[in-house]
């Protein structure tokens, strides 16, 4: 399908989105006028956008668990935000030297910085689900976040590890369940948690 052709089933469905229509992304206001350094790879990032597939799918699946538009926004804030984090980990576990057409942050803030920037990313995530008080999210936060890391180091494991095989179809299967699945099941589980339906 074309472009043209996907817009015009996302306007169907009312799940059309830009970037700049989406709220803002994560950040941590306890960092005051240190914030556009310590998380500038995560900012950096975050400049480019992405296809926005993640608020798509919250915003389709609200039309049937139909949680509060707040909540929604929410979600949508940790699953970028836990994808633009993964994204500055990921481009260094993969040796990337670019992300969206630009150079990859690490390259630009430096391999240490970018990654303790993803982390400090991952946890402002889990906050903003731990202050919702709802302990069912947090559990599949956690859950999840295991999940998509166990997907990644069967990825790192059979490129890089000591046996040097790969791996068969199956756990090939299973690595990209675990790993690219990983935020759409967050994604959903948290609505899910929110939802009354």
């Amino acid at each position: 399908m074309d472009e043209k052709g996907l817009m015009k089933i996302e306007h169907g469905l009312n799940i059309f989105s830009k970037l700049e229509a989406e709220g803002p992304v994560l950040h941590d206001p306890a960092l005051g006028v240190y914030e556009k350094d310590l998380l500038g790879p995560y900012r950096y990032i975050c400049e480019e956008g992405g296809k926005e597939i993640r608020s798509k799918f919250i915003k389709a699946f609200n039309q049937w668990l139909e949680i509060p538009q707040e909540t929604c926004d929410m979600v949508r804030r940790v699953t970028q935000g836990l994808h633009n984090a993964s994204l500055l980990i990921d481009d260094i576990q993969d040796s990337s030297k670019l992300r969206r057409g630009r150079p990859c942050a690490h390259l630009v803030y430096g391999v240490a910085h970018t990654i303790n920037c993803a982390n400090h990313v991952y946890f402002l995530a889990f906050q903003e689900v731990m202050d919702t008080g709802n302990s069912d999210a947090t559990r599949i936060f956690n859950k999840e976040m295991v999940e998509l890391h166990r997907g990644q180091g069967f990825d790192i494991w059979w490129r890089d590890g000591s046996h040097q095989r790969a791996p068969t179809v199956e756990e090939y299967n299973m690595m990209v369940k675990l790993k690219t699945g990983g935020l759409f099941r967050l994604s959903l589980g948290l609505m899910a948690a929110f939802s009354k339906n």
